[in-house]
């Protein structure tokens, strides 16, 4: 979710595992709320390029969506401790019920 996503984004990431080297480039569209995002994928068996879109919510997005669809939003957290969702937070875990 956006609180979450963006004030954390990376743009540019380097991960190694096991003979491959993945080279990530991201960019967030505020204009559309999608975040794209560039994989290139080094190995000894050549060079692949890969990209992804995904849609990033706010929380504010998430509990309207919950409500139309018959869910009271109850609590909004950081950690399974119960901590107080915060902007920038690593996670957010939503406590809703069936109405």
């Amino acid at each position: 979710m956006a609180e979450v996503l963006i004030p954390n984004l990376k743009e540019v990431d380097v991960l190694s595992a096991e003979g491959y080297q993945i080279d990530i480039k991201r960019k967030y569209h505020a204009d559309s709320s999608c975040l794209e995002s560039q994989f290139t994928i080094i190995s000894a068996a050549g060079v692949e390029v890969k990209s992804s879109l995904q849609w990033v919510f706010s929380t504010g997005e998430l509990s309207r969506m919950l409500g139309k669809n018959g869910f009271s939003v109850k609590a909004l957290y950081r950690s399974i401790d119960e901590e107080r969702f915060e902007l920038a937070a690593e996670r957010l875990l939503i406590v809703a019920l069936k109405t």
